[in-house]
């Protein structure tokens, strides 16, 4: 189980991805043939899957990275879950960027409120007798209650 501000975090990361994939998807095919996945820009017909692959690992390594918040660090996660990638110091830098930006939004969403819920509902599938305390202790609050 994930704390709630890990939860919140990884929530965060998800939907900035969309936001940062371009710079990840531009980093990765500025490296040489034989430092990263040859499926990326591949159009030979019947490889469009691959392709579609490759740019799923990207994101998902992103996704992991952000989880960081140490540039060096994300960069360092994001090389170990892209396939086939091996980077350089211009990734380090991507990620002295691509951080800030991320942490800067961070404030500006309501994942806190979203884990939250989450874990409320997980604790809730748990057992009827913790879904009960929780409806318990919720009554005990004048509405309304956030």
């Amino acid at each position: 189980m994930q704390s709630h501000s890990s939860g919140a975090r990884s929530r965060a990361a998800l939907a900035a991805c969309e936001r940062f994939i371009g710079e990840a998807i531009a980093y990765v095919r500025s490296r040489p043939e034989g430092c990263r996945s040859d499926y990326l820009d591949d159009r030979t017909p019947g490889m469009e899957e691959y392709a579609a692959d490759a740019v799923e690992d990207i994101r998902g390594a992103l996704a992991r990275a952000l989880m960081e918040f140490d540039p060096f660090r994300a960069a360092v996660v994001f090389e170990r879950s892209t396939p086939y990638l091996q980077a350089d110091v211009g990734l380090v830098r991507l990620m002295e960027r691509i951080i800030p930006a991320f942490e800067a939004g961070l404030s500006g969403g309501d994942y806190h409120a979203a884990a939250a819920g989450d874990m409320e509902a997980e604790l809730r599938s748990r057992s009827q007798f913790a879904s009960r305390q929780v409806d318990l202790w919720r009554e005990s609050f004048p509405r309304p209650y956030a």
